[in-house]
């Protein structure tokens, strides 16, 4: 199996708002750049009705853009502020679900949900948020918007072994994977897919701000938990959000492994 796996556990970032603060001055600048050069050209061709369309018509969306990068930050920066009451993992899951789902075309979405409740302690909105960007993620990783992605959860027992692979204290969590059969990555990737603004994979993904994921992080450690991949390349990712359960005490059946989708099996 391990041949044909790359893992990356991932660690708690140092001094994020500052990465992320950077990378906000570094994009909105070109982003402006960018609309001040369209606005001049539109000037210049104003005896061209056409021109000067098309020019306008790409200032409009580059400073929509230059607007989402901002959201970006001003959600970042709620981050801190989180209001955690229990909620059933399950419950977020299939709510995540009927707001994504029908923006999927081209797309089997396969879901296989605990049998039970999985009470977790969270903000919901803000993991709801976290989840839903590793689920846009994920189909954005798909060749041409087509293709699988598995959602499900479950709980498992962190023992020793795993508690010192994912540094995390031992004990139950709840558990959210999402799984596609994308293009996967590299491990150059494995290591940069947090970074603010970083692009990858296919053309669909340089369009992109690159903040989804860095967030969706912060707001999992946050929560006392994290976010872990695993990653194939040309055979897909998944990415899972562990977080503490509420209930300790919950019966399960104690396991020190972390599964993965049949996507990677050899």
């Amino acid at each position: 199996m391990e041949e044909y796996l790359e893992k990356k556990q991932v660690g708690i970032a140092q001094d994020p708002v500052q990465m992320v603060a950077g990378g906000v001055a570094h994009n909105v600048r070109n982003l402006l750049d960018a609309i001040h050069g369209k606005a001049i050209m539109a000037l210049c061709q104003a005896e061209e009705p056409d021109a000067t369309q098309t020019h306008m018509i790409q200032i409009v969306q580059l400073v929509d853009q230059s607007t989402q990068v901002v959201d970006y930050l001003t959600q970042f920066a709620k981050i801190r502020h989180c209001r955690k009451q229990p909620v059933d993992l399950n419950c977020l899951a299939k709510t995540v679900i009927e707001q994504t789902v029908n923006q999927m075309r081209d797309v089997i979405v396969d879901i296989n949900l605990f049998d039970r409740p999985i009470p977790v302690a969270m903000d919901e909105d803000k993991i709801g948020q976290a989840a839903v960007a590793i689920l846009d993620n994920a189909y954005q990783a798909l060749h041409r918007g087509k293709g699988t992605i598995i959602i499900a959860t479950d709980i498992i027992q962190m023992m020793n072994g795993s508690c010192d692979a994912y540094g995390l204290p031992r004990g139950k969590y709840a558990r959210l994977t999402v799984t596609d059969n994308g293009v996967g990555m590299e491990q150059d990737v494995l290591t940069n897919v947090f970074t603010p603004f970083y692009s990858y994979g296919n053309d669909r993904h340089l369009e992109r701000n690159g903040l989804g994921l860095t967030l969706a992080r912060n707001i999992v450690e946050r929560h006392d938990g994290i976010i872990d991949i695993w990653s194939t390349p040309g055979r897909g990712s998944a990415f899972s959000i562990f977080l503490p359960l509420e209930h300790q005490a919950e019966e399960i059946n104690d396991t020190d492994t972390v599964g993965t989708s049949s996507f990677f099996q050899p």
